[in-house]
This record gives C-alpha cells, structure tokens and sequence, in this order.
C-alpha cells in the first residue's frame, strides 16, 4: 500500500491547495494513509453505526460503479463550514450543504481524476449529496446503491485542518471486486514506470 500513498500523496496535496483557496487559507489536508479496511469495520470508524454523522458522497459514473464518501463528526461539518464563511454561519444550513458540496466536488473529484489518470478511462462524478444520519444507516444506503462491491472498501486517512485545528473525517471509496482486484497491481506498475 506504499505504492498507493505515494501515488495518492500529491493527487490529495493538489486538493488541499483547492480547499485552501476556497477557505483563505483555513482549510487544508495533509494525507496520512490509505489502506484497505473490511466493509464491517467502516461503522466503527467515527464512533459506531449508531454515531451521529454528516455524509458528503458522490458516485464516480464508469464501469464498474464506484462511490466516493467523506464522514465527518457533526462538529467538523461545523468548524469546515466556519472555516470558509466565518464563525456562526454553520447554522445556515442552505450555505452550509453548499460549502459541504464544494468539499465533495473537491474531493470526488480528485479521487474521480486519480482514477481515470490510473485506469486510463474517462470517469464522470455526479452531483455530491450532504446527509445528516446515524452512520450505519448512511453505509447501509450506498452499499444498497452499488450492489456486490465485495468485503473491503479504500480509506483515505486525511488530515483536515480547519483553522488550525484537526477535524474527525474519513474519506472512503466504495467499489466492486472487479476494481479491486486491478487496483493494487495497476497502481504498483504505473507507480515503478514513474520512479
């Protein structure tokens, strides 16, 4: 998994340059990890299935499916929107699903590019969707969506900073067997024709 990171690393440093943008300079990340976790660990992840918890996810359209999710604490939607449009303004929530949007379309797309750049095919996003739900309840509807996608999802361990300040999130990418049995191999191969 290495090989992932590395190759990951300056895909998600571009991102953090995007959000930083969008934030003055308040919002960034910094990518710590990416590995394989078991679809029944993903729940536990940000306090358990039961845990309240605000989804930013997004489908990235190509052959086989595959769903982008970012989870986050109900504080860190809080200090990420406050980050962007000041403090106190995370009430509004019309604005703050805005900003959460722009995250996901952030993200998503820096996942959707890495993979279309890794795969050599086109891959489309839709439009990111902002849900506030129990986090078991949130997985259980996009595992509902994609069908079989096998036993493992990838996890992105991101660093985001919102003023300064560490925010609980988690960034996942849900896909088919079929995907993950090519992921780790093409990755390993494009990244020893790189360097």
């Amino acid at each position: 998994m290495k090989e992932l990171k590395a190759w990951m690393d300056h895909k998600i440093d571009g991102a953090s340059k995007k959000a930083a943008k969008m934030s003055s300079g308040n919002l960034g990340m910094n990518l710590l990890s990416v590995r394989l976790v078991g679809l029944h660990e993903v729940g536990g992840l940000l306090g358990g299935e039961s845990a309240s918890v605000v989804g930013v996810g997004m489908s990235l359209l190509c052959e086989p499916p595959m769903h982008f999710l970012m989870l986050m604490t109900p504080e860190a939607r809080t200090a990420v929107v406050e980050a962007v449009t000041g403090a106190g303004s995370a009430t509004d929530e019309e604005l703050a699903a805005s900003i959460l949007q722009e995250m996901g379309n952030i993200l998503g797309s820096t996942m959707a590019n890495a993979l279309a750049e890794l795969f050599e095919r086109v891959v489309q996003t839709s439009t990111p969707q902002v849900v506030a739900d129990m986090a078991g309840a949130l997985l259980s509807g996009i595992i509902a969506g994609l069908g079989d996608i096998g036993d493992e999802v990838l996890l992105t361990d991101v660093e985001m900073t919102a003023c300064g300040n560490a925010v609980d999130s988690r960034i996942f990418l849900f896909f088919g067997d079929q995907l993950h049995q090519r992921l780790i191999p093409r990755v390993r191969e494009v990244y020893s024709e790189a360097g």
